[in-house]
Protein backbone atom coordinates (compact mmCIF):
# COMPACT_ATOMS: atom_id res chain seq x y z
CA UNK A 1 0.00 0.00 0.00
CA UNK A 2 1.44 3.35 -0.96
CA UNK A 3 1.22 6.62 0.94
CA UNK A 4 -1.24 9.12 -0.52
CA UNK A 5 -0.06 12.72 -0.53
CA UNK A 6 -2.59 15.41 0.32
CA UNK A 7 -1.82 18.97 -0.76
CA UNK A 8 -3.60 22.22 -1.49
CA UNK A 9 -4.43 21.09 -5.02
CA UNK A 10 -6.25 17.90 -4.00
CA UNK A 11 -7.30 18.22 -0.34
CA UNK A 12 -11.02 18.47 -1.19
CA UNK A 13 -10.89 14.84 -2.38
CA UNK A 14 -9.99 13.74 1.17
CA UNK A 15 -12.60 15.50 3.32
CA UNK A 16 -14.56 12.32 4.10
CA UNK A 17 -11.80 10.08 5.46
CA UNK A 18 -12.66 7.69 8.31
CA UNK A 19 -9.68 8.73 10.42
CA UNK A 20 -8.54 6.57 13.33
CA UNK A 21 -5.22 8.31 14.08
CA UNK A 22 -3.11 11.22 12.95
CA UNK A 23 0.12 12.94 13.89
CA UNK A 24 0.83 16.64 13.66
CA UNK A 25 4.31 18.16 13.80
CA UNK A 26 4.75 21.84 14.58
CA UNK A 27 6.46 24.10 12.06
CA UNK A 28 9.68 24.04 14.05
CA UNK A 29 9.54 20.45 15.25
CA UNK A 30 12.57 18.19 15.13
CA UNK A 31 12.45 15.74 12.24
CA UNK A 32 9.65 16.19 9.69
CA UNK A 33 8.46 19.63 10.77
CA UNK A 34 5.19 20.98 9.36
CA UNK A 35 3.87 17.53 8.52
CA UNK A 36 0.67 15.61 9.11
CA UNK A 37 0.32 11.85 8.85
CA UNK A 38 -3.18 10.32 8.80
CA UNK A 39 -4.28 6.69 9.06
CA UNK A 40 -7.82 5.76 8.10
CA UNK A 41 -9.94 2.81 9.22
CA UNK A 42 -8.75 0.69 6.28
CA UNK A 43 -5.10 1.28 7.24
CA UNK A 44 -4.38 3.64 4.34
CA UNK A 45 -1.72 6.24 5.16
CA UNK A 46 -2.01 9.86 4.00
CA UNK A 47 0.69 12.50 4.25
CA UNK A 48 0.47 16.29 4.07
CA UNK A 49 2.71 19.29 4.64
CA UNK A 50 1.22 22.57 5.84
CA UNK A 51 4.50 24.45 5.52
CA UNK A 52 7.92 23.98 3.91
CA UNK A 53 6.52 22.62 0.64
CA UNK A 54 5.71 23.91 -2.85
CA UNK A 55 2.06 22.78 -2.71
CA UNK A 56 1.48 22.63 1.04
CA UNK A 57 -2.05 22.53 2.36
CA UNK A 58 -3.30 25.82 3.79
CA UNK A 59 -3.44 25.53 7.58
CA UNK A 60 -7.10 26.63 7.46
CA UNK A 61 -7.90 23.57 5.33
CA UNK A 62 -6.51 21.03 7.79
CA UNK A 63 -9.82 21.03 9.67
CA UNK A 64 -11.63 20.16 6.44
CA UNK A 65 -9.73 16.86 6.37
CA UNK A 66 -9.40 16.33 10.14
CA UNK A 67 -12.56 17.81 11.77
CA UNK A 68 -11.27 17.19 15.32
CA UNK A 69 -8.42 19.58 14.53
CA UNK A 70 -10.76 22.50 15.27
CA UNK A 71 -11.31 21.17 18.81
CA UNK A 72 -7.65 20.79 19.74
CA UNK A 73 -6.04 23.06 22.30
CA UNK A 74 -2.42 23.77 21.45
CA UNK A 75 -0.10 24.40 24.40
CA UNK A 76 3.60 25.04 24.57
CA UNK A 77 4.38 21.43 25.47
CA UNK A 78 1.54 19.47 23.92
CA UNK A 79 -1.93 19.29 22.48
CA UNK A 80 -5.13 18.41 24.31
CA UNK A 81 -8.70 17.64 23.36
CA UNK A 82 -11.84 17.51 25.46
CA UNK A 83 -13.47 15.20 22.89
CA UNK A 84 -13.80 11.87 24.72
CA UNK A 85 -13.66 9.94 21.42
CA UNK A 86 -10.05 11.04 20.88
CA UNK A 87 -6.91 10.91 23.00
CA UNK A 88 -3.73 12.89 22.47
CA UNK A 89 -0.26 11.45 22.96
CA UNK A 90 2.75 13.75 23.20
CA UNK A 91 5.66 12.06 21.47
CA UNK A 92 8.15 14.36 23.21
CA UNK A 93 10.80 15.10 20.60
CA UNK A 94 9.64 12.12 18.57
CA UNK A 95 10.40 9.55 21.25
Amino acid sequence: MSIIEINESNYQTYTKLDIVAFSFAYEGAMGDSGSICIIDKAGQIYYAKYCWSDDCIDRDHIKDIIPIFDELEFHMFGIETKNENWASVDLGFGM
